[in-house]
C-alpha cells in the first residue's frame, strides 16, 4: 500500500517538476524576447519537450503494468498513425511555419484563433498517446 503511494507522489512530483520547468523556459524565452526582440528556439524546444513529459507521466502507471508482462514489445500502429503523429504535429509549432503550405494551412485554420492554448493541450496528449502505443503481448 505504501510503495503505490509513494508511486503516485513520485508521478506528481514528477509533473511539477516538468511545470516549473515548462515555466522557467517560457519565462527565460521572455526575457530574452525583451532585449533581443526575437525568440530563442531552445527556451520553446524545453517548453515543448516538457509538456510531453507531462503526458508520458500521466502514462507511467499503464507502462509499468505492460513492463511487468513477459513477451516482446509491440507498437499499436493505428494508434500511432491516427493519433500519436497527428497530435504531434497539432503539437510542434514549427509546423505552422512550415514551407509546405499543406502543413501550414492546417495549422492557420483549425488552430488559429487560440493556438497557444491548443499547442499545450496537444503537447500533453502526444506525450500520454506516444507510451500507450507500446505494449507488450
Amino acid at each position: 500500500m505504501k510503495k503505490i503511494q509513494a508511486q503516485y507522489i513520485v508521478y506528481a512530483l514528477l509533473i511539477l517538476l516538468f511545470i516549473f520547468l515548462d515555466k522557467y523556459a517560457v519565462t527565460q524565452n521572455q526575457i530574452f524576447e525583451k532585449a533581443n526582440y526575437q525568440s530563442r528556439n531552445i527556451f520553446l524546444l524545453i517548453g515543448l519537450l516538457a509538456k510531453m513529459a507531462i503526458g508520458a507521466v500521466l502514462a507511467l502507471e499503464y507502462f509499468n503494468t505492460e513492463r511487468k508482462k513477459t513477451g516482446k514489445w509491440q507498437i499499436r500502429l493505428g494508434l500511432m498513425f491516427f493519433a500519436a503523429i497527428p497530435s504531434f504535429y497539432l503539437a510542434n509549432p514549427y509546423f505552422a511555419k512550415s514551407p509546405v503550405e499543406a502543413l501550414a494551412a492546417i495549422h492557420h485554420i483549425f488552430l488559429r484563433p487560440n493556438y497557444i492554448n491548443y499547442l499545450s493541450i496537444f503537447q500533453i496528449i502526444f506525450g500520454y498517446v506516444f507510451v500507450k502505443c507500446f505494449y507488450k503481448e
